[in-house]
């Protein structure tokens, strides 16, 4: 999990903020902090799943936190729909925007060495 991306966002927020779009900045510091959040449980749920020692655990595992990350975000959304819009929308895009950046990064630093080609085979395009 690197805090770098969702860092460089927050700074970026703060230009929008100070430009004129204080709830524009807002939301999207809001949104790339919930995605470092997000990275933050995703390890963490993993990590117990991997530890029960039996797959139906660790689907329990998983569900579990999954439902723990839907109702935190769908906690904040609502609260700040009462807010503004503006905000939870930047939030929202922004939350997408930092998590895809952050999981294409972490698959491109482990290029050959994450998913089913481990060991550095790969698929020919001959649809073998």
């Amino acid at each position: 999990m690197n805090a770098v991306l969702p860092a460089l966002i927050v700074m970026g927020s703060a230009v929008v903020a100070l430009v004129g779009r204080p709830l524009l900045g807002a939301g999207i510091a809001a949104g790339a902090l919930g995605a470092y959040l997000n990275s933050g449980l995703l390890v963490k749920r993993i990590q117990l799943a991997a530890s029960t020692g039996d797959p139906a655990g660790a689907m329990i595992a998983m569900q579990v936190g999954m439902l723990v990350t839907f109702l935190l975000a769908g906690g904040i959304t609502v609260a700040m729909l009462f807010v503004s819009v503006t905000m939870t929308v930047a939030m929202a895009i922004a939350f997408f925007v930092t998590q895809t950046l952050e999981l294409a990064l972490y698959y491109r630093s482990r290029r050959g060495r994450v998913g089913p080609w481990a060991d550095g085979s790969r698929i020919s395009g001959s649809g073998a």
